[in-house]
């Protein structure tokens, strides 16, 4: 049955399946709804759209920061986008 719906879809996709309508419109389709297949299941495959979510917000990246901490006679630079002295070092 498999074999058979990969061949149907193979051959219909390169020809047309119908003549245009005498009168009226074609029905459209929402393209929020046509989703494309994943990679190797182009044929034989019925991608459906069960769920619909909003995409992440992106916002861009936040700035790598350098600090400079103390402790005694010793210096250490920390780099991070929210960067901490460790315990026992105070920032200058």
């Amino acid at each position: 049955m498999q074999a058979l719906v990969v061949a149907m879809q193979k051959q219909w996709n390169a020809t047309a399946m119908m003549s245009p309508p005498s009168s009226g419109a074609l029905a459209s389709f929402d393209s929020g709804l046509l989703v494309t297949p994943p990679p190797g299941l182009q044929y034989g495959y019925v991608p459906i759209v069960t769920s619909q979510r909003l995409a992440p917000a992106t916002r861009p990246p936040r700035p790598v920061r350098t600090l400079i901490c103390v402790r005694d006679h010793h210096t250490r630079r920390v780099r991070s986008r929210a960067p901490h002295c460790p315990p026992g070092w105070r920032a200058t």
